[in-house]
């Protein structure tokens, strides 16, 4: 899952995809896909319940999501990888959520999912 909870925009992301059988064993050497997505979010600051730090209200429908990053990884003897990318959110405003899917598949071509998100903050710091 993601390595933070919330990111700047231009930051190096970086997440953790894990695989484990149900009997508890590491899924070793199977194979993972993954995808971060960027959508547009909703931020408001901690203590300013009630306040619209949005766009504004014409501004909602102009953004629309699109993939930043996706690839493929296999898992290691721990049954473990990690992925990373550069979160570029492009021209717009306000924040964007970071989406991010994983699978591992099994050699039954069973897929099993998992999902994450992080908050990014477009800021020049």
């Amino acid at each position: 899952m993601p390595g933070s909870s919330s990111y700047l925009a231009g930051d190096g992301w970086s997440a953790g995809i894990e695989g484990w059988w149900l009997f508890g064993a590491p899924m070793a050497g199977e194979k993972a896909s993954w995808s971060l997505r960027l959508e547009p979010a909703y931020w408001t600051p901690p203590g300013w319940e009630g306040f619209d730090f949005s766009p504004g209200w014409h501004r909602r429908h102009a953004e629309t999501g699109r993939l930043l990053a996706s690839g493929e990884a296999t898992l290691d003897g721990q049954g473990k990888s990690s992925v990373s990318a550069k979160l570029d959110p492009g021209a717009g405003l306000g924040a964007v959520s970071a989406q991010f899917e994983a699978s591992v598949t099994s050699p039954e071509r069973q897929r099993l999912f998992a999902r994450g998100s992080s908050m990014v903050h477009r800021a020049d710091l």
